[in-house]
């Protein structure tokens, strides 16, 4: 069937990427925001206002304080699933903790498809669609934490110390460079123009398109 030669297409690609030297990888960064707040574990978040565990293993949940802003939904943190050839994420965020201490959060998220087999010995009959790279808990994955952290984790996150966040998209589907940062460029001027204008929001999309108070009209010019 169709849905059978896309399952074998994605895993053929799959094996064969994870199988080269390196991995290219899509990195969204953001600086000068609160970094992914509230508990890590399901257990702790009582008050379900935790936004780590929203973005990282939320389904269409949301804990956006305003609902008219953009992924008030929650259902934005599935897109960058969507362009990864590996259905793979890793999230990498520094937040601040008790005064001026910060504490830096690292998992890896991914979405495969549920397995179905009468053969598991712990007498199972299905392996869940999710897996997740982190802390090994016996009731629920859990991020890395500061040191516990590989370099190469950090090291994907420039400016690592700095509070904030980065979404970073494992093997992303082939786009050439250029035509990329344009389409990102695109929708940032398009959903976020007055933000820009403002100057409550500047952004470096690649080499190239730097997006802020002095440059957003020209850039709306060359771009849209």
């Amino acid at each position: 069937s169709y849905l059978e030669r896309t399952e074998q297409s994605f895993f053929r690609l799959a094996k064969e990427t994870i199988n080269q030297p390196s991995v290219t990888v899509l990195g969204i960064h953001d600086y000068g925001t609160t970094g992914l707040t509230g508990a890590i574990s399901h257990a702790e978040d009582l008050a379900q206002n935790s936004s780590w565990l929203a973005l990282t293993r939320g389904s269409g949940v949301s804990v956006n304080k305003q609902g008219g802003a953009g992924g008030s939904h929650g259902i934005g943190h599935n897109a960058p699933f969507a362009i990864s050839a590996l259905n793979t994420v890793l999230y990498v965020s520094t937040r601040e903790v008790e005064g001026e201490a910060t504490e830096t959060l690292f998992q890896a998220s991914m979405r495969l498809r549920t397995i179905q087999s009468h053969f598991f010995a712990d007498g199972h009959t299905s392996i869940a669609q999710y897996g997740y790279f982190g802390q090994v808990d016996a009731d629920e994955p859990l991020p890395l934490v500061d040191s516990d952290i590989p370099d190469w984790a950090i090291a994907l996150r420039p400016r690592a110390s700095e509070v904030g966040t980065s979404v970073l998209v494992a093997n992303p589907i082939q786009i050439p460079p250029e035509q990329l940062w344009l389409l990102i460029a695109g929708a940032a001027l398009t959903n976020f123009y007055v933000a820009f204008e403002t100057g409550h929001l500047s952004l470096q999309v690649g080499d190239r398109h730097l997006i802020n108070g002095d440059t957003v009209r020209e850039q709306w010019a060359s771009i849209i």
